[in-house]
């Protein structure tokens, strides 16, 4: 199974030592060394794949979820472990974890940390053993530090429930200190702002004005709940008073952003265009700046008024040449000079947008308006490979053992220059496809992509389909074959969703791949005659994606395959839609339909669907550029 290639060829050579043994001086001194080398060696590789086999056998158990086996072959192992020493005892651990023996699975994380402190699993060891002290409930064992690490760690991996749960904790404990109190008192705040628990979040927010360090991102928080239900009065309130404390603070440029962003929901424009031209002018590298050019031209493109549109979108465009609403800028450039009558000007624009900004919504739909994709095609280049000198990620890959590899990986790329993973981050990404992470994948090779975009510069074929992956491809097709609906429709919904991370919950209750309501669950189980819903079956993967795509079917057909509505519906619900629609205005194209959605989260959520959509579609059926685009 293992190292049989190099045992067969030592053992090819000793035959053929023996064949010739008429030639070959047995007396010969030089001709004896190399017989014992071959000897050695063939034993040296024996012994080496007798000791790993087992590793793959228990590495096997393991992830099919039959740890009693994988623990009984791991605890073997630690006899003679070799390289992979921190693999086994990690896994052994885990095991013991996952057959709720929390003290077993203690006391070898223990000497995890101790064999191997900062090693490959040193993030994973202080969660883990979080979790196996609360299972025990002794976390008085924990330090206040180590507990306040955990909550920063759950916090940044938006696992709110458990930071908050950590949080409650630390808060009661008798040794905290005073700085540590007030840290998780800050992290309770926000942990409650995000699960929309506004009294209880309000509540910290109030108590932390009176702490010093803590009183301007107190009154942003305080602003940005009032934002978010709705009261605008307070909030600019709030905004205001943080951009009067520091207006040179990290925080001033949000501030002014969001206080005209209050004023246009209270309708009183002129005050909203105020702030945002003064943004603008302020701090014009500002990841808000672009944005408010935008905000200000649209407005103005709506009442008709395209001539003083058209100049806030140039304008905007000229200033912020490379963001990314760069695309929106020039495109609507594009349709105000044609409301204008300017055709060159408009191809002008049209031209810059596809050939500049073909990875975003509009750069496609620039496309689309011009018909031709000639002088915008962009640059594929050969992807380069690489060697990685690791014996252990060597044995990982030769053994489809995908999972570890990465995390060999991983760990590899942490001596490495953050310029110079450019390198690495391809097979790290191609290692999480292979292990069906396909979170990961896209988290490491997602950025590159952009950063070759926002530089103009070409990018292997391999990024792309590592960026946009076909991820769990035979649930979607199976699926969406039976119910008619486009699969990489499908795949772009599932990638914008949830990032194809099955686990995820978000704020408004909605859960895995598809971000399916329990509610919703429920009527599609009543509907297919499925018995015993419960919320937990919706973090199965096929079952979550077979509901969504049900979904989705059924409103493409309420809306006769307007995909654009099914998205608008399938966000913010069928409801909110019919309001849309009852007013969208009889000369509305599609793209001044999106722009003219009041809610803010879907019409940003309908453009990156279909920009994703469209994106896949590019990749994997060539339907916009066959010569560069297709990926196998």
């Amino acid at each position: 199974m293992l190292y049989f290639n190099k045992f067969s060829l030592v053992l090819t050579t000793f035959v053929n030592c023996v064949r010739f043994k008429s030639v070959m001086d047995w007396k010969n001194y030089k001709f004896q060394i190399a017989l014992l080398l071959i000897i050695l060696s063939s034993v040296l590789i024996v012994y080496k794949s007798f000791q790993q086999i087992p590793y793959v056998i228990a590495y096997q158990a393991f992830y099919h979820k039959d740890y009693n086996n994988s623990a009984k072959w791991f605890y073997r192992l630690l006899r003679r472990p070799g390289t992979l020493e921190e693999y086994i005892h990690y896994y052994l651990a885990e095991s013991y974890f996952q057959l709720g023996s929390y003290d077993l699975a203690v006391a070898e994380y223990e000497k995890l940390s101790q064999k191997f402190p900062a090693g490959r699993f040193d993030l994973e060891i202080k969660k883990q053993r979080y979790f196996c002290y609360r299972g025990l409930y002794q976390l008085k064992k924990m330090s206040c530090a180590e507990i306040l690490f955990i909550i920063k760690l759950f916090y940044n991996e938006n696992k709110i429930v458990d930071a908050l749960e950590a949080v409650n904790y630390l808060s009661l404990r008798l040794d905290i200190t005073r700085a540590q109190l007030r840290e998780t008192i800050y992290y309770r705040a926000l942990c409650n702002l995000f699960l929309r628990n506004f009294e209880t979040a309000k509540a910290d927010l109030y108590r932390m004005l009176r702490w010093p360090g803590y009183n301007i991102s107190s009154l942003f928080y305080l602003a940005t709940l009032h934002r978010t239900i709705d009261e605008f009065y307070p909030a600019i309130n709030y905004y205001q008073k943080v951009y009067r404390i520091a207006p040179g603070g990290s925080l001033a440029d949000d501030a002014l952003y969001w206080t005209g962003f209050c004023y246009e929901n209270l309708r009183n424009y002129p005050a909203a265009h105020k702030y945002y031209l003064k943004l603008a002018a302020a701090y014009p590298y500002s990841n808000f700046a672009d944005d408010c050019w935008w905000r200000v031209g649209i407005y103005y493109y709506r009442l008709g008024h395209y001539r003083t549109a058209n100049y806030y979108f140039c304008s905007g465009f000229a200033r912020q040449p490379g963001k990314d609403i760069s695309a929106e800028l020039a495109y609507f450039a594009a349709k105000s000079f044609r409301k204008l009558n300017n055709l060159p000007q408009r191809e002008y624009y049209l031209k810059a947008t596809a050939k500049y900004y073909f990875s975003a919504f509009y750069g496609k739909r620039a496309v689309e308006v011009l018909g031709s994709t000639e002088n915008i095609k962009p640059i594929i280049v050969p992807t380069k490979k690489i060697k990685i000198n690791s014996a252990n990620f060597n044995f990982f890959v030769k053994n489809k053992l995908y999972r570890d590899a990465e995390k060999e990986l991983l760990y590899i790329r942490q001596g490495i220059k953050p310029e110079q993973r450019v390198s690495i981050d391809p097979m790290v990404a191609t290692l999480a496809f292979s292990a069906q992470k396909y979170n990961d994948c896209i988290k490491v090779m997602a950025p590159h992509l952009q950063k070759t975009w926002s530089n103009k510069e070409p990018a292997p074929a391999s990024w792309w389909a590592l960026s946009f992956p076909r991820g769990y491809w035979e649930i979607v097709l199976k699926y969406s074959s039976k119910y008619k609906v486009d699969p990489y429709f499908v795949l772009a919904v599932l990638r914008e969703e949830s990032l194809f991370n099955p686990e995820i919950v978000s704020s408004a209750r909605a859960i895995g791949l598809m971000q399916i309501i329990p509610e919703t669950g429920h009527n599609l189980f009543t509907v297919l005659h499925w018995r015993n819903f419960d919320r937990k079956k919706l973090f199965d993967p096929e079952i979550n994606i077979q509901l969504g795509i049900i979904y989705l079917s059924r409103l493409l057909k309420e809306y006769k395959g307007n995909i654009y509505y099914t998205l608008c519906a399938y966000n913010a619900g069928p409801q909110a839609l019919k309001k849309w629609t009852r007013h969208r205005e009889q000369n509305d194209d599609i793209d001044e339909f999106i722009e003219r959605i009041p809610f803010g989260e879907t019409r940003m959520y309908v453009k990156r669907v279909m920009n994703t959509y469209l994106t896949y579609k590019m990749i994997y059926e060539s339907g916009i550029n066959p010569k560069y685009f297709k990926v196998n």
